[in-house]
């Protein structure tokens, strides 16, 4: 797989290692506002204010790689702006209890508007994994990685294709090869036979268009 980019992230250099030329991964990122909510998208944990570390929650949402979905839960640092995602429930649970356990032992629930956080944390991340449903969102956007977003703080939704994965911590999921060979996989099976089912479908439907049927080009037979 040759990657056309204007940046670069985690996984590039495992074209150095050689690749496959008639793969080609044109990565450009693009941001779309989506004009929905989606609750899918959305960790019910409200009201994350400042933590004992600085941080508060400012998005959450799910990574589409190669046709598997990931969600997310990322915090900022008040200061610096740094950012942590969390992949994990179990680490992002740790990380809630251990941050915000002064709020969670005296029970206060504006902090927690959302309910039981141990149960949202549970629910969130169990979000279904249609291959269907996602190669179609695959198809819309043209890319084998999209990320949709849910902002705190704007209280609305929106996608990112072809993100920057390794802002992202996205090597905690996928190390480089893997990732590099994920895409090259996704690109030259999933995405070119979708692409192909396209083509013959839209040929077909020309033709009808056009009024030709299966009869359309056999040759008149002469009558006796």
């Amino acid at each position: 797989m040759k990657i056309i980019s204007t940046f670069h992230d985690y996984y590039d250099s495992i074209q150095g290692y050689g690749f496959d030329p008639t793969v080609i991964y044109l990565r450009k990122t693009k941001e779309i506002e989506n004009h929905y909510r989606q609750k899918t998208y959305k960790i019910q944990l409200r009201g994350l204010y400042n933590n004992k570390y600085d941080y508060e929650i400012r998005y959450s949402g799910v990574v589409f790689f190669c046709a598997k979905v990931y969600p997310f839960v990322c915090f900022r640092h008040s200061v610096n702006c740094k950012l942590r995602y969390f992949y994990n429930p179990v680490v992002l649970l740790r990380y809630i209890e251990r941050a915000y356990s002064k709020d969670i032992n005296s029970h206060r629930r504006w902090k927690f508007s959302g309910g039981n956080h141990k149960k949202n944390i549970k629910e969130f991340f169990a979000i279904p994994n249609n291959f269907e449903v996602n190669i179609k969102l695959h198809e819309k956007f043209d890319s084998p990685v999209f990320v949709i977003h849910y902002n705190y703080f704007l209280c609305n939704n929106y996608t990112i294709v072809n993100p920057v994965l390794k802002d992202m911590n996205f090597q905690t999921v996928y190390d480089p090869y893997s990732a590099f060979q994920e895409i090259d996989m996704f690109l030259s099976g999933v995405m070119q036979s979708a692409e192909n089912k396209m083509i013959t479908i839209s040929d077909k439907v020309r033709k009808q268009k056009h009024g030709f049927d299966k009869t359309s080009f056999r040759p008149k037979m002469k009558s006796s």
